[in-house]
């Protein structure tokens, strides 16, 4: 059976297998899920500083399986931005992320510069989940370089620092890779119990990403002794949450790995379904290895059940894939099993040519394993000499910093007193005066923003009142006034003309009274919440018009504070009354969302833009808009280019 190993990275699966990706940083933006669309758009227009390098990382952290080069892109974005801020977090953490881009393209050895360099940087501010998950790492790559006492030693670094600091996914990752590295020793034993123990924890954590590996990797392993129902049970159960996750790379994986089951129980045509979807799905994601291996597999079913044509058709498509990729292994097998076919279809002069090239083929993978053999020899070899010489180089520099440090003690310490004493005076007195500015400075802020939100208050509660008084006054006077024309005797035909007209006016004059009601202080905002009354606002002020929008809500489950939704509210209405009065635009597109502490409105239309940006920042409605903004702790910002739209972006900052 061609067996798979699948090893979990953080939240992303890693199979070991080669796969061909596209060059261009965005060209799998097609995969993209809305939301991480809509945070890429905000990583990509926000300044440069920490939290576009922290947003840069994380979308690293969710791309690198699916997209790679996309991945590496926003991996290498981070690192530039983590250079100029010199913050060894960042920086870090970035190249932990490239080195798993590069690992997950089997570029091992550029995947172990970046993790030393990780380290490195990790080191310097004691950040252990970074640390923790660059010894996985590297461990992984010993692992599929087949040097296994590395592996364990790496995964069980990973394991202390993750205990040390209770890190529970990094925890269920060690634990999942030193199952792998028992299944290669052949004690599956123990392989199924490390696989459980991590398969409990990234239950307990709801980490989906990781339980999809381990019941890939139970599966896997219950197949390895025979256990078939068992295994197609938990290959089910990995198949349900890769669905549910999107993750086409692991599902494909599970459906070949589920297949082979299949055919091992005698269930060929439960074994071809499953194949027949792997290699759809594998196709679909440019796995070009996986999909070539599924084809094999697929032929030596239809082998065994005598359908020789179906197989040789099927190992044509891997034959092409495997020698444009070479993938040497695949090639001698699937020459081998050419010739069996056609000895069975009688044909032999095609039979005896494959069984020829198959030789060939397996002359070619045996210079290919020896050469790679020498090469971990090699890399063994250098590993181990390159430590010993660090460790001996360490060891002399702390030698002659004790030297040097005995003999300077004495001066530093006479030296450190006096600057002491100096800065000691000198930072009491500035502190004393900061202390006092800051208080009085302070003072005046808070005056300000005390005043500020009286009057966001007053002006408020005057539109609750008016509105108030229209609704239930004027409105109320309106109906009666409507009733008692209804009840006149009007008997002539000119006065019921005339009282048409007056109850037409009335009609109208009702309806304006509502409208105006019900901008003063719409209802739905204060019964039904933020959604609701965007979208009722949205509906009477744009949807009965020509200007065609589109609203779109993310992470909105909850209620906010009434002064922040009132905000959000008034602000959307300034800029949609905007857009109206003066964008000439066809369409709009509203988004709002909530992540974690971020609440963010994007207002974007196709209009003609605005000329005088600068000065349009100093009007009365963007000033109304930074005062309600300064009370409720959050920014503003605004884009825009003559005849390419505009771009409006409110975040405010959840307490």
């Amino acid at each position: 059976m061609n067996k798979i190993r699948i090893i979990l990275f953080g939240k992303w699966l890693f199979v070991t297998v080669f796969m061909v990706y596209a060059t261009t940083p965005f060209n799998c933006a097609a995969s993209l899920s809305n939301g991480q669309d809509s945070l890429i758009q905000h990583a990509l227009s926000l300044e440069q500083g920490r939290e576009k390098a922290e947003l840069m990382n994380d979308l690293c952290l969710q791309l690198y399986y699916s997209n790679p080069d996309t991945a590496f892109y926003f991996g290498h974005q981070a690192l530039e931005i983590g250079k100029l801020l010199d913050n060894d977090t960042i920086i870090g953490k970035a190249y932990n992320r490239i080195g798993i881009i590069k690992d997950v393209t089997v570029q091992w050895d550029s995947a172990l510069i970046y993790y030393d360099k990780a380290k490195i940087h990790a080191k310097r501010v004691n950040d252990t989940i970074t640390m923790a998950s660059v010894f996985n790492n590297i461990g992984l790559i010993y692992w599929n370089k087949g040097l296994l006492d590395q592996a364990v030693e790496n995964f069980n670094h990973s394991l202390v620092l993750a205990e040390a600091v209770h890190l529970s996914k990094s925890m269920a990752n060690a634990y999942n890779n030193i199952g792998l590295v028992y299944w290669d020793q052949k004690r599956i034993d123990q392989a199924i119990d490390y696989q459980f123990k991590a398969l409990k924890i990234r239950q307990k954590i709801n980490d989906k990403y990781g339980e999809g590996a381990s019941y890939t990797n139970i599966g896997m392993l219950y197949d390895e002794i025979k256990r078939f129902d068992s295994a197609i049970v938990y290959f089910r159960e990995a198949i349900r949450l890769k669905i549910e996750l999107n993750d086409m790379y692991g599902l494909g994986k599970v459906y070949t790995n589920m297949g082979l089951t299949f055919d091992n129980i005698n269930q060929p045509d439960s074994a071809v379904i499953c194949l027949r979807k792997a290699i759809d799905i594998h196709q679909s994601t440019n796995n070009f290895y996986n999909a070539a291996s599924s084809m094999f597999n697929l032929a030596t079913i239809y082998f065994k059940l005598e359908e020789y044509k179906k197989s040789v058709d099927e190992l044509k498509l891997a034959k092409e894939i495997s020698e444009v990729y070479h993938f040497h292994k695949l090639i001698y097998k699937i020459y081998h099993y050419m010739g069996l076919n056609y000895q069975k279809l009688e044909d032999y002069k095609k039979a005896s040519d494959y069984f020829w090239q198959a030789n060939l083929a397996k002359d070619s993978l045996y210079n290919v394993e020896r050469d790679r053999a020498v090469e971990e020899i090699q890399s063994k070899y250098e590993t181990e000499k390159k430590n010993k010489e660090i460790a001996l180089l360490e060891k002399m520099q702390v030698e002659q910093s004790l030297v040097l440090a005995k003999r300077k003690r004495f001066i530093y310490l006479l030296i450190g007193l006096v600057i002491l004493t100096l800065l000691s005076a000198i930072i009491f007195i500035q502190n004393h005066r900061s202390k006092s500015a800051t208080r009085r400075n302070q003072a005046i802020i808070e005056e300000k923003e005390k005043g500020l939100r009286a009057i966001v208050k007053a002006t408020e509660d005057e539109r609750k009142r008016i509105a108030k008084d229209l609704h239930d006054g004027v409105g109320q006077q309106v109906s009666g006034l409507k009733l008692f024309l209804q009840q006149m005797n009007l008997a002539k035909d000119e006065n019921l003309s005339k009282a048409a007209k007056i109850n037409e006016i009335v009609n109208e004059l009702g309806e304006d009274i509502r409208s105006i009601s019900h901008q003063m202080m719409p209802r739905s905002l204060q019964e039904l919440g933020l959604v609701d009354a965007l979208n009722d606002m949205l509906e009477k002020s744009i949807g009965r018009g020509q200007l065609n929008y589109h609203f779109d809500h993310l992470g909105i489950i909850h209620r906010f504070d009434e002064e922040v939704e009132v905000a959000i509210y008034r602000i959307c209405q300034e800029l949609i009354n905007n857009i109206i009065k003066h964008s000439g635009a066809e369409e709009v597109k509203i988004q709002l969302m909530h992540r974690k502490n971020l609440l963010m409105l994007i207002v974007e239309d196709d209009g003609t833009g605005i000329s005088d940006l600068e000065n349009m920042k100093n009007g009365i409605g963007m000033l109304t808009i930074r005062n309600r903004l300064k009370l409720i702790d959050g920014d503003f910002h605004i884009e825009s280019e003559p005849g390419r739209g505009t771009t409006a972006t409110v975040r405010v900052n959840l307490k």
